[in-house]
Order: C-alpha cells, then sequence, then structure tokens
C-alpha cells in the first residue's frame, strides 16, 4: 500500500499537511503545485488499497479523479473549505469540509487532531490572510507581540512562494520547501535553524519593491492598464499587485498583463478592460500562459499560470479581515 500527500502549495495547505505528518510520521510522495493549481487529484497513480490524503483543494474542481480514485478502491481523506458542490457518499471517502469565512484547511486539522499543533495553525492561517482569526487560535498560546509578528511574516512567505506562472519562478518549489519545514514540531525552530525563511523574506521584500516602481502604461480616472515584464519576480508577485490594485480605487478598473503571454491572451485582457470602463467596482485581469507538470523526486509538482483572484469546539470570529496576500 502507498500512501499520497495531495497538497496546495500555498502557506494553508503546507501547514496542514505538516500538522499531520507531525502527528503520524510518513515519507509519502507529495503531489502538489503552486498556488492556483487546483486540479492535482488527476496526476495521483493511486490503485486499489492505495490511500490519498487531499488538502486545500476544491472537491469540485477534481471530482471526475477523486469519483476515479473511489471507484477504483482507494480510500480518499479529504480536508477543504472552498465550494465543493455535492460531496459524494461513499465508503472510501472521509471528507472534512467546511466553508465557513475566515476558516481555512490549518483549522480544520487541526480539529482532527485535538489542537496538537497549534503554532503551526497561527501560520497557515495567517498565510491564509485570516488575521483575526489567526490571533484567536494564538490567544491561549501567550505568545508576545514579537513571536506573533514573526509568525505573521512566516505565514505571508509561505504562501507568497506559492506564487508564480512556473515552478522555476518561485523560490521553492512546495514539495521541497515541505521537506525543509517537515522535522519541526515549532516554527520557531524552523526559523532559527534554516535559511529558507530569510530566502523567502528577502525576496518577498525586494519583489514588493519592485512593483511599487511599477507605472501604469493607460491611466485615466475610469480604468488603468499595467504591464508587468517578462521576469520571475513578476511572475511571483502578480497576485499581489492585483490584490493592491483591486483595493486602491471602487471607481477605476484594472488590467494586469504580462509579456510572454499568448497574443489571444492578451487581446481579451485588453477588451474586458474596455467593457468595465463604466464598471463601479474594480475589474482585476491577469494574463494566462500555458505550463506543464514539472516532476520532481519523490513528488509530483504541477505548475499553474498566474489567475486573477477566486475567493477548539468553540467558533473563530469573522468578518472583514486584512487582507496580506489574496
Amino acid at each position: 500500500m502507498i500512501h499520497f500527500d495531495v497538497f496546495n502549495g500555498d502557506a494553508d495547505g503546507i501547514c496542514a499537511l505538516q500538522q499531520l505528518r507531525l502527528a503520524t510520521p510518513r515519507k509519502a510522495p507529495l503531489v502538489t503545485g503552486g498556488k492556483r493549481n487546483i486540479v492535482l487529484l488527476a496526476h495521483v497513480p493511486a490503485v486499489a488499497g492505495d490511500e490519498v490524503t487531499v488538502l486545500n483543494l476544491s472537491l469540485d474542481r477534481n471530482r471526475k479523479a477523486l469519483l476515479g480514485l473511489l471507484e477504483n478502491g482507494v480510500h480518499v481523506r479529504y480536508f477543504d473549505h472552498h465550494f465543493p458542490g455535492p460531496i459524494p457518499e461513499h465508503p472510501g471517502l472521509d471528507a472534512h469540509i467546511e466553508t465557513l469565512p475566515d476558516r481555512g484547511v490549518s483549522l480544520l486539522v487541526d480539529d482532527f487532531l485535538g489542537g496538537r499543533f497549534q503554532t503551526w495553525v497561527v501560520v497557515g492561517t495567517f498565510g491564509d490572510s485570516f488575521d483575526a482569526t489567526a490571533r484567536w487560535v494564538a490567544d491561549p498560546l501567550e505568545l508576545n507581540a514579537a513571536q506573533l509578528a514573526t509568525l505573521r511574516e512566516l505565514g505571508i512567505c509561505l504562501n507568497y512562494n506559492a506564487y508564480g506562472a512556473y515552478i522555476q519562478n518561485l523560490y521553492f518549489a512546495p514539495d521541497v520547501l515541505f521537506r525543509r519545514l517537515e522535522p519541526y514540531a515549532n516554527p520557531f525552530d524552523f526559523i532559527a535553524a534554516d535559511t529558507a525563511f530569510e530566502t523567502l523574506r528577502t525576496g518577498y521584500a525586494e519583489d514588493m519593491a519592485r512593483t511599487r516602481g511599477l507605472q501604469p502604461e493607460l491611466m485615466d480616472d475610469r480604468y488603468a492598464l499595467y504591464i508587468l515584464p517578462a521576469d520571475p519576480w513578476a511572475r511571483r508577485a502578480g497576485g499581489v499587485l492585483d490584490n493592491r490594485l483591486a483595493h486602491t480605487s471602487a471607481q477605476r478598473a484594472y488590467a494586469l498583463l504580462a509579456r510572454g503571454c499568448r497574443k489571444a491572451d492578451s487581446w481579451s485582457a485588453c477588451e474586458h478592460l474596455r467593457r468595465w470602463e463604466q464598471a463601479p467596482t474594480p475589474c482585476v485581469v491577469a494574463s494566462r500562459t500555458a505550463v506543464a507538470a514539472r516532476p520532481l523526486p519523490a513528488s509530483i509538482t504541477s505548475a499553474a499560470p498566474i489567475t486573477t483572484n477566486s475567493s477548539n469546539n468553540s467558533s473563530p470570529p469573522s468578518g472583514n479581515l486584512e487582507k496580506a496576500l489574496p
């Protein structure tokens, strides 16, 4: 029997898996990808008797592959907080799916494990931009302000690492980054012992500085057009930039294009901008670039294009939260 771990390569997916593997150590093959590559179950070569754990991936988007695995005798444990559509009723499916606002997969796994690794829950929840919920989880841990700020920064950096048009654009492939976190029950030990955090923190700061230097190619009081260069930093920073622009003005539509995309995609984005010239709310469009999966040792890592933004026994707080990253 083989056990596969399938997870979104963002902070919430990685920190959810971190909790599970601290509770049950297992060197399972990893199937993962960038932030927006969420159709991953089709890449899992599981057969009858195998087990698959899925974290932070839409069931609705992976439905066909999930049903195929279940029909072939594979047992699947599924944790997610996105819209699932109808959840299959099957003896081989153990579903832990909630769509409550401000509650990510790190918290669902925390509930499943009975609160054993809550410092990692704080990191993953901060990374998912659920700041109020992360502070709610952290409250009984008696962290000081500096420690809480450090966990928030780690969450933001882990999440930012998942953004890019290609896996090669990322500072670390998600499976590699998980393997570096894996030995540490405490994220503060990871920060102190592994240079990956400093690499991520420095890279994030440098990329954000570059975005602040961008000027629109076209702009008036109704719309603005930005064109990103065909550089790795631009592929990483596109998601953060489009989120920032979307919150700049409720009266201006925005388009964000990336050099190196297909001509048809560029036209579509510009046409979309023209249609929304009179829009009362922002419209953010990012270019798409077709990419192929890149296999890595002991894992299957799939890359996806930059795309537009999608979406304890007591209950965490809800409401409008500060968004560090989309």
